[in-house]
């Protein structure tokens, strides 16, 4: 399991397909690349965004133990969104 040491929001680890990978909360990653890092929200918005797409990278290579899963935490509203196929619940 690959730790990205400096991003902060790191909440655990899942099992993907018997790797083991780390598991971050985007909103908690953010706070701490504003609060510890110094960044602007929109600098540790790209942060976050570059960090997703190394994890679809890692998966299309076959790697999924490169890179962590980045997770958004939702509300309820966000959840009924996302099931009637709202795109704007999603980052």
């Amino acid at each position: 399991m690959i730790v990205i040491d400096g991003m902060g929001g790191l909440v655990g680890w899942a099992s993907v397909n018997g790797v083991k990978v780390a598991v971050y909360d985007a909103d908690r990653a953010s706070n701490v690349l504003q609060e510890e890092q110094g960044l602007t929200w929109e600098e540790a918005e790209q942060v976050i965004a570059a960090a997703v797409e190394g994890l679809a990278e890692a998966v299309d290579e076959g790697d999924i133990g490169a890179a962590p899963v980045i997770v958004n935490p939702a509300d309820e509203a966000d959840i009924e969104r996302m099931t009637e196929g709202d795109e704007g619940a999603s980052r």
